[in-house]
Protein backbone atom coordinates (compact mmCIF):
# COMPACT_ATOMS: atom_id res chain seq x y z
CA UNK A 1 0.00 0.00 0.00
CA UNK A 2 1.41 3.31 -0.92
CA UNK A 3 2.52 5.84 1.72
CA UNK A 4 -0.60 8.29 0.69
CA UNK A 5 -3.09 5.44 1.28
CA UNK A 6 -1.72 4.39 4.44
CA UNK A 7 -1.87 7.99 5.94
CA UNK A 8 -5.78 8.84 4.34
CA UNK A 9 -6.43 4.96 6.08
CA UNK A 10 -4.70 6.48 9.58
CA UNK A 11 -6.28 9.95 9.90
CA UNK A 12 -9.82 8.42 9.58
CA UNK A 13 -9.05 6.19 11.80
CA UNK A 14 -8.20 8.52 14.20
CA UNK A 15 -10.77 10.69 13.39
CA UNK A 16 -13.56 7.80 14.80
CA UNK A 17 -10.98 7.31 17.25
CA UNK A 18 -11.81 11.31 17.93
CA UNK A 19 -15.59 10.99 17.72
CA UNK A 20 -16.07 7.65 19.69
CA UNK A 21 -16.48 9.23 23.14
CA UNK A 22 -19.69 11.40 21.69
CA UNK A 23 -20.76 9.11 19.43
CA UNK A 24 -24.14 7.80 21.00
CA UNK A 25 -25.41 11.76 21.32
CA UNK A 26 -26.26 11.75 17.90
CA UNK A 27 -29.79 11.42 17.02
CA UNK A 28 -28.98 10.27 13.46
CA UNK A 29 -26.71 7.14 14.57
CA UNK A 30 -29.79 6.37 16.71
CA UNK A 31 -32.35 6.87 13.64
CA UNK A 32 -30.53 5.20 11.48
CA UNK A 33 -29.99 1.77 14.21
CA UNK A 34 -33.34 2.03 14.92
CA UNK A 35 -34.21 2.08 10.85
CA UNK A 36 -32.17 -1.23 10.14
CA UNK A 37 -32.98 -3.15 13.04
CA UNK A 38 -36.65 -2.66 12.94
CA UNK A 39 -35.85 -4.34 9.45
CA UNK A 40 -33.74 -6.94 10.25
CA UNK A 41 -36.42 -7.92 12.96
CA UNK A 42 -38.70 -8.53 10.73
CA UNK A 43 -36.87 -10.70 9.17
CA UNK A 44 -35.61 -13.06 12.07
CA UNK A 45 -37.70 -15.97 12.96
CA UNK A 46 -38.33 -16.34 16.81
CA UNK A 47 -36.96 -18.55 19.73
CA UNK A 48 -34.06 -19.68 17.07
CA UNK A 49 -30.73 -19.71 18.17
CA UNK A 50 -28.58 -17.05 16.21
CA UNK A 51 -24.89 -15.85 16.18
CA UNK A 52 -24.30 -12.60 14.20
CA UNK A 53 -21.39 -10.63 13.37
CA UNK A 54 -21.64 -6.98 13.40
CA UNK A 55 -18.48 -5.52 11.55
CA UNK A 56 -18.11 -1.77 11.85
CA UNK A 57 -20.15 -1.91 14.87
CA UNK A 58 -18.98 1.39 15.60
CA UNK A 59 -20.07 2.04 19.35
CA UNK A 60 -22.66 -1.17 19.03
CA UNK A 61 -25.98 1.10 18.92
CA UNK A 62 -27.67 -1.20 16.28
CA UNK A 63 -25.93 -4.50 18.42
CA UNK A 64 -27.79 -3.69 21.79
CA UNK A 65 -31.03 -2.98 19.96
CA UNK A 66 -30.89 -6.48 18.44
CA UNK A 67 -29.53 -8.58 21.41
CA UNK A 68 -32.42 -9.82 22.93
CA UNK A 69 -33.77 -11.37 19.68
CA UNK A 70 -30.20 -12.82 18.70
CA UNK A 71 -28.27 -15.97 20.89
CA UNK A 72 -25.08 -14.30 20.77
CA UNK A 73 -23.19 -10.99 18.91
CA UNK A 74 -20.08 -10.44 17.82
CA UNK A 75 -19.26 -6.96 17.33
CA UNK A 76 -16.16 -5.46 15.30
CA UNK A 77 -14.53 -2.49 14.98
CA UNK A 78 -11.29 -0.93 13.12
CA UNK A 79 -11.50 2.07 15.67
CA UNK A 80 -9.68 0.92 19.15
CA UNK A 81 -11.56 3.45 20.53
CA UNK A 82 -15.17 2.49 19.44
CA UNK A 83 -14.31 -0.99 21.03
CA UNK A 84 -13.02 0.53 23.83
CA UNK A 85 -16.71 1.87 24.07
CA UNK A 86 -18.39 -0.86 23.34
CA UNK A 87 -16.63 -2.82 25.98
CA UNK A 88 -17.74 -0.19 28.20
CA UNK A 89 -21.03 -0.13 27.37
CA UNK A 90 -21.16 -3.99 27.89
CA UNK A 91 -19.83 -4.28 31.21
CA UNK A 92 -22.12 -1.37 32.14
CA UNK A 93 -24.95 -3.26 30.32
CA UNK A 94 -24.66 -6.33 31.80
CA UNK A 95 -25.03 -8.39 28.99
CA UNK A 96 -23.62 -11.64 27.79
CA UNK A 97 -24.29 -12.32 24.87
CA UNK A 98 -22.57 -9.26 23.32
Amino acid sequence: MEDKSKKRIEKRMNQFDAKANGWDIEPIHWNRSKAIAERILDYLPENQTIHALEYGAGTGILSFMLSERLSKITLMDSSSEMVRVINEKIENAGVSNV
